[in-house]
This record gives C-alpha cells, structure tokens and sequence, in this order.
C-alpha cells in the first residue's frame, strides 16, 4: 500500500489456526488459538495493517429428557482473550450462556459478559474500559400461530462514536408463527444508549419488522419484508423505512427463481429542508438451478 512518504507497504504475512475440540454424551469443551500478522491480506482483500492474537476456550452441558418439568438444558463458560500483535490487551471476557425448555414449550436463555476491552481503535492510549452486559430471552411455542418471545437486556459498553463509557438497555417482542398457507413474523425492538457521565441519551432506536410468506399452489410463493426505525438522541436523529417484495417459484431444492421489487425511504429532521426522500429503489431477479451428478 502507498504510503505518505512514497514507500510501499509489504503485504506479506502470516496466518496460523489451531483447534481442539472435545465431545462426551453431556459435556463438551474446545480450545482455540488464532493469529493474523501485520500486513497480511485477507481473502475479502482487506489488508490487516495491525495484526491480533486471539485464545478463546469453553466448556459446557448439555441433555435432553422425556418426562418431568425440564425438556432439555444446556450451559457454557467461554473464555477469550484478544490482544494485538505487539500485546496490547484488546478484549479480555468471561462469557456464561444457558438455555432451559420446559415441556410446555416455555423456554428461557440468559448471556452474560463480563469483559475488559479497548475502544475501537490501536491507537497506544485508548482506555480499558470494563464492560458487563445481560440479555434474557423468554419464549413460548405452544402454538403453530402464536411462536411469541420477549427480550430484556442492559449492561455497560464503551460508545464507539465517542470512545466514551456508556450503559445500554435494550427490549423486543416478537410474534410469529403460520397459519395456513401463511408464514409470518413480527418484531418491535428498542434499544437506548445514555452517556454514563450524566446519563444524557446518546441514541434511542426503535424498530418494527414485519415478514410474511404467501405459499401458492404450483410452487409459487409472495414474499415481503418491511421495516421502519426511528432514531433520537444526541448522535442522530431521523426516520429509515425499507419495503421488499417479491414472487418466487422453488419446485425443489435444486431450483428456483424470483423477481422483485424493493425500495428505502429516509427522513432527516436535522438537515436544511427536512423532508422524507428515496435513497433506494430498484428492481432485483434470480434464478439458479444445480445439476446433481
């Protein structure tokens, strides 16, 4: 890569993996240990200017009952540690994730992360900032038309726009399900992020998303995504809407095709004339078919 001073860059590097991996009836563990020099170049073609190192390990349960109140259960401990090429801490957790399903459908999962990371940059002087955070997922799938779920979650994290510490909390609901030629899926999400300092707002989104599939006969299926968010706060402010749809024929898993149309609407109050206007609109196509020999 050319640089300031009219020299070149050398793009050679090196990159090494290693893997162990561990399987029983109920647990199970891993180890992995991952570097990337300086210079190298990625298959994407992004040149990775600063290089990492990286070990991150795990160990878990995990079973399935046919009688009493638990259906089936697991649990798992992760350990990462991210550094630099040169050690210089990058991000250093503790990660705890479980899920538990009852017999009646009911399902429960909990993450948490307790960890000490960098802000997102290699400069020598960003901070170590300990960020923590914990998300609960609750779910319910008694029902083909009712698959309903709920998330809460909210921690601490470093504010990537500022490098400055912030605390999060986050909700969503979600409704999905089918009923009968009819798949569908609903989702109102919130997530706030607040200055910890003063606890000024830095950015608040909300979020609808709503999906549906219309299976026909002949292998034809009407398909459509849409979605609208609505920022606030200190970092932004303004309206995105997105709308998808297409029709599609898969008679199997080898073949099929679509054609649609999709387009994305965006609202700024802050700029000079605040008005809603068209960023998107096109029409898209495929089809693909393999031949099996």
């Amino acid at each position: 890569l050319p640089q300031s001073d009219g020299s070149l860059l050398s793009t050679s590097g090196s990159a090494t993996s290693l893997e162990v991996d561990w399987d029983s009836r109920r647990w199970s563990a891993f180890a992995v240990s991952q570097a990337t020099s300086p210079g190298l170049v990625l298959a994407s073609g992004f040149t990775d200017l600063q290089g990492y190192r990286q070990n991150v390990a795990g160990y878990g349960f995990h079973d399935n009952w046919n009688e009493g109140f638990l259906a089936r259960a697991n649990g798992f401990l992760r350990v990462r540690d991210l550094t630099w090429w040169n050690g210089r801490p990058l991000d250093r957790a503790l990660t705890f994730e479980g899920y538990a399903e009852a017999q009646g459908r009911w399902s429960l999962n909990v993450v948490a992360d307790l960890a000490g990371r960098t802000w997102g940059s290699d400069a020598p002087d960003s901070p170590t900032v300990a960020t923590r955070s914990l998300m609960l997922n609750l779910g319910w799938r008694q029902l083909s038309w009712a698959q309903l779920g709920a998330t809460v979650g909210g921690g601490r994290t470093l504010d990537y726009a500022s490098g400055v510490p912030a605390t999060f909390r986050t909700e969503a609901l979600r409704w999905g399900g089918s009923a009968a030629s009819v798949a569908f899926n609903v989702q109102a999400k919130r997530y706030e992020l607040s200055r910890e300092s003063d606890s000024a707002r830095l950015i608040r989104a909300r979020q609808l998303v709503a999906t549906a599939t219309w299976q026909l006969p002949a292998h034809v299926y009407v398909k459509v995504q849409s979605f609208v968010v609505r920022y606030d706060g200190l970092e932004a402010e303004g309206v995105d809407k997105y709308l998808k749809a297409l029709v599609g024929w898969q008679p199997n898993a080898f073949t099929g095709a679509y054609l649609g149309w999709s387009g994305q609407r965006q609202r700024d109050p802050l700029a000079l004339v605040a008005t809603e206007r068209m960023v998107e609109r096109g029409i898209f196509a495929k089809v693909a078919y393999a031949i099996q020999f």
